[in-house]
């Protein structure tokens, strides 16, 4: 481990997501442009036992990111934490500069936001775009 920079950047991907590592490849290319460090792709199992209704998938993901996110922020000044549903784009700002200091940067992704319906066919269309093949378990 050799420390370069005061910012890093990490993306966590929990069960099966065979595209992970195409889009770790996007984030290295994003932290060089920024200047960052680039922790890995972070690959957990799958922590759902979906036959008990008090577990969450949201919640133990999240538990998860936050983990991260604090055992990073020991060792750099800022961390950015991505899952592996987003996509870093050639063109996407600097997040470091975007977000505050001592604030957190988050998107909400809930029914609220984007009904679960229009959730499932933006994937679809993703994966489509990006040559994937959907299977029942996705």
């Amino acid at each position: 481990f050799c420390k370069r920079s005061k910012y890093a950047l990490t993306l966590v991907s929990i069960g099966q997501r065979p595209w992970a590592q195409l889009l770790f490849q996007r984030i290295a290319r994003y932290a060089k442009r920024l200047n960052a460090d680039v922790l890995g792709l972070c690959r957990l199992p799958q922590l759902i036992d979906y036959s008990n209704e008090k577990f969450n998938v949201d919640s133990l993901a999240k538990r998860a990111k936050l983990i991260l996110a604090a055992e990073t922020l020991s060792l750099y000044e800022r961390v950015l934490v991505l899952d592996d549903t987003v996509v870093v784009r050639r063109d996407t700002p600097d997040l470091f500069q975007i977000v505050p200091p001592l604030a957190i940067g988050a998107t909400i992704e809930d029914d609220r936001i984007r009904p679960q319906s229009q959730s499932k066919k933006l994937l679809a269309l993703a994966k489509l775009r990006h040559g994937y093949a959907s299977s029942e378990n996705d």
